[in-house]
């Protein structure tokens, strides 16, 4: 039972210390600009002057049947993909 209880700590420890090499190097990113830009976009879901929304919508008449183009296919599934589009 001490041996078992001891393999479980060390994998426990083994762990531990890569979850903490991730949070230092998180903590890393979030120090640089890029970081902090990120983080406030995420955040805060902010825009930088001059930027904008670029709206993707379907072509009328491509709804009805098959004739969805592969770009039209391509963008559905990178969009899937992000979990943007269900």
């Amino acid at each position: 039972a001490i041996r078992s209880r001891l393999r479980n700590l060390k994998e426990e420890h083994a762990t531990l210390l890569q979850k903490q090499e991730t949070l230092q190097k998180t903590n890393d990113y979030l120090s640089t600009p890029e970081g902090q830009e990120e983080a406030l976009r995420e955040k805060y879901n902010v825009v930088k002057p001059g930027e904008g929304v670029v709206v993707i919508t379907t072509p009328p008449g491509a709804e009805n049947g098959d004739h969805t183009s592969r770009i039209a296919k391509w963008w559905d599934s990178l969009l899937h993909g992000l979990g943007v589009r269900k």
